[in-house]
């Protein structure tokens, strides 16, 4: 009696280390069940998907096929399956145990049989061989990866926004409005802007197509490379500046900025012109610039009057590509250097006399 006790607790010690067993979804064959008819065989696949569809089920096409019969499953049918080639040596990037592999496929028994019909020549289904599910149904399909694809008249409308630089937020709106059933997320849109940028840009990297774009809006470049075949300046003029600048060629403003890009070129701007940019702030990339700008006029209509800050390498090369310009600085950067350096005399002085002086300088 006492080794039968113990046995029976043993039997409940195991038991309670069990997994509970899965819960199985309800009977979904009454949903399925139909006496259709049709005429090819993606009619009746795309029937079938719409079903499931509606009871949040993805439901696709088995390897059980054959000219006069196939069956539809769902995508958690089946186990997991390497898709390594054969006869190769597989490398994990991570060591996972035994066993264990990120992978939806939990052996559903759901199986709808579809069967061809000699007599009339038409599809129908069978039979529902199982309409259980041995894994929870989702809530919802928002971002699965059938359910959030686009249909041909969505990725038009997703291309024809991506033209007018339309914010992906604002793109995925207008795909909600058009189709209310439609599960994509804003990493669909991204995908589609993608594969359309891929499409448009034909192969070309991402310098080619930029210069690609310029030539076909007809805009006045001029690049240089170094020995890598690197890029290391680039002049770009709209074809309306340019015309503006040959109409008021009398005044020149210019500054350079720098930190404004992800590639952390210096960019020298020519106000209401053009800008170029530069590998760096030396005296050979203002000169480089310059001349480049220089061939945008007519000759005998250069500027006469140069303005910019006061920097000592623009300062050099505006001397050698305009000689018979007159050069000025900004009235910004007179009043910065006096205020700097007045300030070891005039110590200490209210603020609000400064800005008198300020006004003072700019009356005069």
């Amino acid at each position: 009696m006492e080794d039968q006790e113990l046995f029976i607790e043993e039997q409940e010690v195991v038991m309670e280390d069990q997994p509970p067993p899965v819960q199985v979804s309800e009977d979904t064959s009454a949903h399925y069940a139909n006496n259709y008819e049709w005429e090819d065989k993606k009619d009746a696949k795309l029937w079938d998907r719409s079903q499931g569809l509606k009871k949040m089920c993805i439901i696709v096409q088995n390897k059980q096929v054959t000219d006069k019969s196939f069956q539809m499953v769902c995508e958690c049918s089946g186990k997991y399956e390497s898709h390594w080639k054969k006869g190769s040596e597989y490398k994990p990037k991570i060591v996972r145990k035994k066993g264990v592999y990120n992978t939806k496929k939990t052996g559903c028994p759901f199986n709808l049989k579809f069967k061809f019909n000699d007599d009339n020549k038409m599809w129908y289904m069978e039979k529902v061989v199982s309409g259980y599910h041995n894994h929870p149904i989702p809530e919802s399909l928002i971002n699965h990866p059938y359910s959030a694809r686009l249909n041909l008249l969505e990725k038009d409308l997703v291309r024809v926004l991506s033209k007018r630089c339309t914010r992906p937020i604002d793109i995925l709106s207008g795909v909600k409005v058009l189709n209310p059933q439609n599960s994509s997320s804003l990493a669909t849109i991204y995908n589609e802007r993608e594969k359309f940028r891929k499409e448009s840009w034909e192969e070309r990297m991402v310098m080619q197509q930029l210069l690609f774009l310029f030539e076909e809006a007809k805009y006045s470049t001029a690049y240089d490379r170094n020995e890598e075949n690197e890029v290391e300046y680039l002049f770009v003029a709209n074809p309306k500046c340019v015309q503006f600048a040959r109409f008021f060629h009398q005044i020149f403003f210019m500054d350079c900025t720098y930190k404004t890009n992800k590639y952390n070129m210096p960019i020298l701007n020519f106000v209401g012109q053009t800008f170029c940019f530069l590998k760096d702030e030396s005296k050979e990339s203002y000169l480089w610039a310059l001349q480049k700008v220089k061939l945008l006029y007519q000759e005998g209509y250069t500027p006469t009057v140069l303005i910019t800050d006061n920097e000592q390498a623009l300062m050099w090369a505006i001397q050698r590509a305009f000689p018979y310009a007159r050069h000025h600085l900004r009235t910004f950067h007179i009043w910065n250097n006096v205020q700097t350096n007045c300030k070891r005399i005039i110590w200490p002085v209210k603020k609000t006399e400064m800005e008198r002086i300020k006004n003072l300088l700019l009356e005069i």
